[in-house]
């Protein structure tokens, strides 16, 4: 079977076949549709709009302080506008404009005041931030969380506020307990962890284990203040800077414990949650020290070993996550690395083996003998045998027109490289190829509109062209779905030829 490319199916150039590839219905691969993430745009606008209609029908306990503490209940709401309304209404005010329901020269009683601003103040937070989230759809998972994390840390500190004070003082603190509070800050916990879980997967609970000893070591020294309050108060007797120091202690814990609930969403252990578990571990070592070196805190020397042993659990914990973390990462390079450089040492010997193949000669194109239109020149006569007398000979002419038999048989035709369709020597593969398989062809594996196809060489027309028809078996799988069949077929036939 002929193998030469018929020159009328070869009339087509690069530009045309761009062309028709443009004008071609090729099929495109769509993206993948964005997230609308719709569930998390409409649960941030209900948690921020939540805790306005609780606090509006609900009452909460609010925390006074004149002569001494005392709780009263109130609708927000009505708390404000009588604040702000009602002469006399409010026990003091701060900087003399803002009414508070406690003494101006209290920390405890300003601290319990500050936390009950903060109530109304995070609730327009959150409302705003619920509004952003509806038309900030990427960022709707993120301000989610954010607004669960306002409000557990607004609401579980509005609680604490009105616990230590009793707690601190000896008082019956069970009467401290508002469920409407104390409801919100754990549903808005048990929300972030769910979050935080769908997020992160299982590194959420181990966020949420780092949480909890947290609170456990910040917890105790809170507790240690309290009970042994006879202790804090001769020592700030003797100095009023002791008084600052445990102030500036708890809101170091405060601010530990903060960074470690936003830590229950996060999807690794960092190197700065590392840094926080050892100033923890710091602390709980001073409070340690300062209880052998001050004799009024030695009744804090357990609680110190108690704060500081949670710490140090906490850290071996993010040390050990850390370092198995580190460990897969390397691995996963160095795996990754050694690919490359397989990869690399395969183009290098593919290279080595195109080198030192002898290359193929071109055949030159043979010109077509020409056939004469003169007549061809009689056959020659054969003598009769020699008798007595001699015969004249008569010229025979032909029966028939000799030019059928005595025409050389015409060379076939082989096309020169100006009417081959691809600009170069005849191909002995594209030969096979019908008119249609061609643009097949040329559009997949020549001008690979489709994609780059890293893997598989460059068509050599003319040349030896091995090694790409086996590629394109090594890489079958991703690429059988783009070759037709029919053209399959004639690449398998052609490739078991060689």
């Amino acid at each position: 079977m002929s193998t030469k490319t018929p020159v009328q199916e070869n009339d087509a150039t690069y530009e045309d076949l761009a062309e028709f590839n443009a004008a071609s219905d090729v099929s495109v691969t769509p993206a993948p549709a964005q997230s609308r993430n719709i569930f998390y745009r409409i649960v941030a606008i209900l948690l921020a709009l939540a805790p306005v209609a609780v606090f509006y029908f609900l009452e909460t306990k609010v925390l006074t302080l004149s002569n001494g503490f005392a709780l009263e209940n109130h609708k927000l709401l009505d708390l404000f506008i009588k604040m702000f309304s009602e002469e006399g209404f409010a026990v003091s005010k701060l900087f003399g404009v803002i009414p508070m329901m406690t003494a101006s020269n209290s920390v405890l009683g300003i601290t319990a005041s500050v936390m009950l601003y903060l109530i109304p103040v995070s609730m327009v937070v959150c409302i705003i931030a619920g509004i952003v989230a509806i038309f900030a759809r990427k960022a709707a998972p993120t301000i989610t969380r954010m607004i669960l994390l306002i409000e557990f840390g607004t609401y579980t500190g509005y609680a604490l506020s009105m616990l230590l004070p009793y707690a601190y003082c000896g008082m019956n603190i069970v009467e401290t307990l508002d469920y409407a509070i104390l409801g919100a800050a754990a549903f808005a916990l048990v929300m972030f962890v769910v979050l935080a879980a769908v997020k992160s997967g299982k590194r959420a609970f181990v966020g949420l284990l780092i949480f909890l000893l947290t609170v456990a070591s910040a917890g105790v020294v809170l507790y240690a203040i309290c009970v042994e309050n006879a202790a804090v108060k001769a020592l700030i007797a003797e100095n009023i800077l002791y008084k600052w120091i445990m102030f500036g202690a708890i809101c170091a814990y405060a601010v530990c414990v903060v960074l470690s609930f936003m830590g229950i969403a996060a999807r690794k252990v960092l190197g700065a949650d590392i840094i926080r578990c050892v100033v923890m571990l710091l602390m709980g070592a001073a409070i340690i020290v300062l209880s052998f070196l001050v004799e009024t805190l030695s009744v804090f020397l357990i609680y110190g070993i108690i704060t500081a042993a949670a710490a140090l659990l906490m850290l071996v914990l993010e040390t050990v996550v850390v370092s198995v973390r580190v460990s897969k990462e390397k691995k996963a390079a160095e795996e990754t690395t050694a690919d490359e450089e397989e990869k690399a040492a395969e183009e290098e010997e593919e290279e080595a083996e195109e080198e030192t193949e002898p290359e193929v000669e071109e055949v030159a194109p043979v010109a077509p003998t020409p056939i004469l239109d003169e007549e061809p020149a009689p056959a020659p006569v054969v003598a009769a045998p020699v008798v007595a007398a001699p015969v004249a000979v008569e010229e025979v002419a032909p029966t028939q027109a000799p030019a059928q038999e005595s025409a050389p048989e015409a060379v076939p035709v082989v096309a020169t490289p100006e009417s081959d369709a691809y600009g170069s020597a005849f191909d002995a593969f594209i030969g096979t190829l019908t008119s249609e398989e061609r643009l097949q062809f040329t559009q997949i594996f020549l001008l690979r509109s489709e994609n780059k196809l890293p893997e598989i060489p460059e068509y050599k027309i003319g040349g030896d062209n091995k090694v790409f028809f086996r590629k394109i078996f090594v890489n079958l799988g991703s690429l059988r779905a783009r070759i037709p069949d029919g053209l399959m077929e004639k690449i398998y036939q052609f490739s078991i030829r060689q």
